[in-house]
């Protein structure tokens, strides 16, 4: 999680997504999530443009607890290079806790206190 005053941020997607920050998509059932977290991420995994956007190639970490959306996302992309490469994925049977960013960098903070570090 990049802080704020230590870097400037660079753009994932211009103007929109920036290395380091945590960026959640909640909605109602049935409204999209899916469909657009997968066209986001498959093009940020190749460094293509969004919606005519520049973005940058980067590793990407995907959080839910929707076993279809994380079935369609390996589905979907199975046999891209750049997706095998860059996209993870951790998908829960339910998310017992509010996934706060303050949340997920507090379990960050504890893999790096342990010594285990992520590089993205």
């Amino acid at each position: 999680v990049r802080k704020a005053k230590e870097h400037p941020p660079l753009p994932v997607v211009e103007n929109a997504l920036f290395l380091g920050d945590i960026h959640f998509l909640t909605s109602l059932p049935w409204a999209g999530k899916s469909t657009l977290c997968s066209d986001l991420i498959s093009t940020v995994v190749r460094g293509e443009p969004w919606f005519g956007f520049p973005t940058r190639p980067v590793h990407v970490l995907f959080v839910n607890s929707d076993q279809t959306a994380y079935s369609l996302f390996y589905e979907r992309f199975q046999d891209s290079p750049a997706m095998k490469e860059r996209f993870h994925a951790i998908c829960f049977d339910n998310i017992p806790v509010p996934m706060t960013a303050d949340y997920i960098k507090a379990k960050l903070d504890q893999l790096d206190e342990r010594g285990t570090t992520i590089e993205w």
